[in-house]
């Protein structure tokens, strides 16, 4: 593991780039909901996410950053795409967190827009978590 992980934020983008559900279950409070989720619901569900990710082939995530592209949305947010080493999917998110680094809350963004790209990411390759 790294050694300059000092923040709830850091380790949770570590472990969604190594797909390491276990990991991310551990990490993240027990007692806060994730879009609009409790914990467990959405443990499970990025469970399946990053289950599609392993299914296709990937080993690990590699992460850019950038922002929400939506006007009605998170506009201009900071977020993550994290996309399969192997299989080109990717799953788009926004991590907020306090000023320490603590994560607040974790949501997808469908309408993210990578730094140094001129639109949206590719909807055909996005894996999300809420399926339903």
């Amino acid at each position: 593991m790294r050694n300059t992980l000092q923040t709830q934020e850091e380790s949770l983008i570590y472990f969604l780039e190594l797909l390491d559900i276990d990991m991310i279950d551990t990490l993240l409070d027990n007692d806060r909901t994730y879009q609009d989720m409790g914990k467990d619901e959405f443990i499970r569900k990025l469970g399946y996410a990053i289950h599609d990710f392993l299914q296709a082939g990937d080993t690990k995530l590699i992460r850019r950053t950038g922002i929400c592209d939506a006007v009605k949305c998170h506009f201009k947010c900071k977020g993550h795409t994290f996309t399969g080493n192997y299989s080109g999917k990717h799953i788009d998110l926004i991590i907020e967190k306090n000023k320490e680094g603590k994560v607040l809350d974790i949501y997808e963004c469908i309408f993210f827009l990578p730094d140094g790209e001129e639109k949206t990411t590719s909807y055909q390759n996005r894996v999300k978590i809420d399926r339903d």
